[in-house]
């Protein structure tokens, strides 16, 4: 097989992966070039989920946790109600051992209870708003 059929097909994959992957995960979202769009959520908003209760279990290494973490508009936005159950402090990785109900990332627990995470994982700040009364 010549260089440039391999080419070609690398770059069909790629794309074609990257496709569903937009598909998949922002079917309704606008997109720019290859990248969804950031939202930002109020500092007010993140303290109230805080307060009502949420805790959003994540792993640095889970493509759904990063999806989830851009929907808040990153990860210093999201920090307040997130644990990193992966490669964040041993207080956060003792604390997931301990409240961690899954085996996925990301989790969502309201007061302790497991919040049925929507798949695939989009528009996560809206339905938390709807789910807790928060103001988003």
């Amino acid at each position: 097989m010549s260089k440039s059929a391999i080419l070609v097909i690398i770059l069909v994959l790629f794309l074609g992966g990257r496709s569903v992957y937009l598909l998949y995960f922002a079917p309704d979202e606008r997109i720019e070039g290859f990248f969804r769009t950031q939202q930002e959520v109020s500092p007010s908003f993140v303290d109230c989920l805080r307060e009502e209760g949420v805790v959003i279990y994540g792993s640095s290494a889970s493509q759904g946790a990063a999806v989830l973490e851009e929907d808040f508009g990153g990860i210093e936005a999201v920090r307040p109600i997130y644990l990193d159950c992966e490669m964040g402090s041993e207080a956060e990785f003792d604390r997931c051992q301990r409240e961690k109900k899954t085996e996925y990332f990301p989790e969502i627990q309201i007061k302790g209870e497991l919040y049925e995470t929507p798949i695939p994982i989009r528009r996560a700040p809206e339905k938390l708003s709807q789910e807790t009364g928060c103001e988003l």
